[in-house]
Protein backbone atom coordinates (compact mmCIF):
# COMPACT_ATOMS: atom_id res chain seq x y z
CA UNK A 1 0.00 0.00 0.00
CA UNK A 2 1.30 3.58 -1.30
CA UNK A 3 -0.26 6.43 0.90
CA UNK A 4 0.36 10.09 0.31
CA UNK A 5 -0.24 12.16 3.41
CA UNK A 6 1.08 15.83 3.98
CA UNK A 7 2.35 15.73 7.89
CA UNK A 8 5.48 14.99 8.72
CA UNK A 9 3.79 12.54 11.85
CA UNK A 10 1.68 11.28 9.05
CA UNK A 11 4.51 9.95 7.16
CA UNK A 12 5.92 8.65 10.65
CA UNK A 13 3.46 6.73 10.75
CA UNK A 14 3.11 5.37 7.60
CA UNK A 15 6.79 4.48 7.77
CA UNK A 16 6.54 2.15 11.05
CA UNK A 17 3.46 -0.14 9.03
CA UNK A 18 4.83 -0.69 5.76
CA UNK A 19 5.97 -3.86 4.61
CA UNK A 20 9.38 -4.66 4.17
CA UNK A 21 8.84 -5.36 0.22
CA UNK A 22 8.43 -1.49 -0.06
CA UNK A 23 11.03 1.26 0.18
CA UNK A 24 10.17 4.50 1.33
CA UNK A 25 11.86 7.41 -0.09
CA UNK A 26 10.65 10.72 0.88
CA UNK A 27 11.54 13.28 -1.84
CA UNK A 28 9.20 16.86 -2.09
CA UNK A 29 6.38 15.20 -0.12
CA UNK A 30 5.88 12.42 -1.79
CA UNK A 31 6.40 8.51 -1.30
CA UNK A 32 7.97 6.30 -4.10
CA UNK A 33 7.57 2.08 -4.44
CA UNK A 34 10.61 0.23 -5.28
CA UNK A 35 11.12 -0.99 -8.55
CA UNK A 36 9.53 -4.25 -9.02
CA UNK A 37 8.03 -6.47 -11.79
CA UNK A 38 4.41 -6.15 -10.22
CA UNK A 39 3.98 -2.11 -9.71
CA UNK A 40 5.36 -1.46 -13.23
CA UNK A 41 1.90 -0.46 -13.86
CA UNK A 42 -0.40 0.10 -11.07
CA UNK A 43 -3.67 0.81 -10.16
CA UNK A 44 -3.85 5.03 -8.66
CA UNK A 45 -6.49 6.35 -6.35
CA UNK A 46 -6.81 9.64 -4.85
CA UNK A 47 -9.21 10.45 -2.11
CA UNK A 48 -9.84 14.20 -0.95
CA UNK A 49 -12.48 14.79 1.23
CA UNK A 50 -13.61 17.00 4.41
CA UNK A 51 -14.05 14.57 6.72
CA UNK A 52 -11.92 14.57 9.41
CA UNK A 53 -10.97 11.30 10.54
CA UNK A 54 -8.73 9.96 12.96
CA UNK A 55 -5.62 7.77 12.59
CA UNK A 56 -7.81 4.38 13.36
CA UNK A 57 -10.31 5.47 10.67
CA UNK A 58 -7.93 6.03 8.38
CA UNK A 59 -6.26 2.59 8.70
CA UNK A 60 -9.24 0.82 8.87
CA UNK A 61 -10.91 2.67 5.81
CA UNK A 62 -7.42 2.37 4.00
CA UNK A 63 -7.32 -1.19 4.56
CA UNK A 64 -10.97 -1.71 2.92
CA UNK A 65 -10.34 -0.20 0.05
CA UNK A 66 -6.70 -1.70 -0.63
CA UNK A 67 -8.55 -4.65 -0.48
CA UNK A 68 -11.88 -3.80 -2.53
CA UNK A 69 -9.54 -2.23 -5.00
CA UNK A 70 -7.50 -5.54 -5.28
CA UNK A 71 -10.60 -7.40 -5.98
CA UNK A 72 -12.14 -5.58 -8.26
CA UNK A 73 -8.59 -4.51 -10.31
CA UNK A 74 -7.53 -7.91 -10.10
CA UNK A 75 -4.00 -6.84 -8.61
CA UNK A 76 -2.25 -7.90 -5.43
CA UNK A 77 -2.59 -4.95 -2.73
CA UNK A 78 1.00 -4.11 -2.46
CA UNK A 79 0.16 -2.85 -6.16
CA UNK A 80 -2.40 -0.32 -5.08
CA UNK A 81 -1.34 3.33 -4.56
CA UNK A 82 -3.99 5.34 -2.30
CA UNK A 83 -3.64 9.03 -2.36
CA UNK A 84 -6.01 10.26 0.98
CA UNK A 85 -6.02 13.97 2.02
CA UNK A 86 -8.28 16.13 3.83
CA UNK A 87 -9.08 19.23 1.95
CA UNK A 88 -11.41 22.48 2.48
CA UNK A 89 -14.21 21.59 0.31
CA UNK A 90 -17.57 22.95 -0.51
CA UNK A 91 -20.68 21.68 -2.81
CA UNK A 92 -23.56 23.85 -3.68
CA UNK A 93 -22.35 26.49 -1.26
CA UNK A 94 -22.11 23.87 1.66
CA UNK A 95 -19.62 22.48 3.50
CA UNK A 96 -21.30 19.64 4.66
CA UNK A 97 -19.08 16.19 4.11
CA UNK A 98 -18.07 15.82 0.35
CA UNK A 99 -15.72 13.10 -1.66
CA UNK A 100 -13.82 13.46 -4.58
CA UNK A 101 -12.18 10.56 -5.47
CA UNK A 102 -10.60 9.37 -8.31
CA UNK A 103 -9.69 6.28 -10.16
CA UNK A 104 -7.33 4.98 -12.36
CA UNK A 105 -6.19 1.61 -13.67
CA UNK A 106 -5.88 -0.47 -16.35
CA UNK A 107 -8.10 -3.24 -17.99
CA UNK A 108 -9.07 -5.14 -20.82
CA UNK A 109 -13.44 -5.18 -21.58
CA UNK A 110 -14.51 -7.63 -24.10
CA UNK A 111 -16.85 -4.78 -25.05
CA UNK A 112 -18.95 -1.56 -24.08
CA UNK A 113 -21.71 -3.11 -22.21
CA UNK A 114 -18.72 -5.45 -20.28
CA UNK A 115 -16.98 -2.12 -19.50
CA UNK A 116 -20.18 -0.51 -18.33
CA UNK A 117 -20.99 -3.26 -15.70
CA UNK A 118 -17.84 -3.47 -14.43
CA UNK A 119 -17.85 0.78 -13.83
CA UNK A 120 -21.45 0.32 -12.05
CA UNK A 121 -20.54 -1.81 -9.87
CA UNK A 122 -16.97 -0.37 -9.53
CA UNK A 123 -18.67 2.98 -8.92
CA UNK A 124 -21.40 1.10 -6.21
CA UNK A 125 -18.62 -0.16 -4.06
CA UNK A 126 -16.85 2.61 -3.73
CA UNK A 127 -19.72 4.65 -2.88
CA UNK A 128 -20.67 2.06 -0.11
CA UNK A 129 -17.27 2.52 1.41
CA UNK A 130 -17.40 6.26 1.24
CA UNK A 131 -21.30 6.17 3.28
CA UNK A 132 -19.46 3.57 5.97
CA UNK A 133 -16.53 5.72 6.09
CA UNK A 134 -16.92 9.28 6.23
CA UNK A 135 -21.27 9.32 6.39
CA UNK A 136 -21.36 10.97 3.55
CA UNK A 137 -24.61 11.91 1.39
CA UNK A 138 -24.19 9.94 -1.93
CA UNK A 139 -25.33 12.95 -3.88
CA UNK A 140 -22.10 14.90 -2.03
CA UNK A 141 -19.80 12.26 -3.87
CA UNK A 142 -18.21 12.74 -7.22
CA UNK A 143 -16.07 10.24 -8.63
CA UNK A 144 -13.97 10.01 -11.90
CA UNK A 145 -12.43 6.76 -13.71
CA UNK A 146 -10.08 7.04 -16.21
CA UNK A 147 -8.67 3.97 -18.05
CA UNK A 148 -5.05 4.35 -18.51
CA UNK A 149 -3.69 2.59 -21.89
CA UNK A 150 -1.04 0.30 -20.61
CA UNK A 151 1.68 2.14 -22.44
CA UNK A 152 0.86 5.34 -21.06
CA UNK A 153 0.74 3.98 -17.30
CA UNK A 154 2.56 5.60 -14.58
CA UNK A 155 5.58 3.56 -13.86
CA UNK A 156 8.28 4.12 -11.44
CA UNK A 157 11.25 3.82 -12.70
CA UNK A 158 14.87 3.37 -10.85
CA UNK A 159 17.35 5.46 -11.36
Amino acid sequence: ILIMFRTTQEKQILKQQCQTRLLLAVRTQHLFLKNTEVFKKMPICQIKTNYIADEALKKEFVGELTASLARILKKPEPAIMIMLSEEYMVMNYKTDTTVFAEFRYIMDFAGAEEKKQFLEAFSDEMLKLFIKYFKVDPHRVYMQFTEMSRDGAWRYIEK
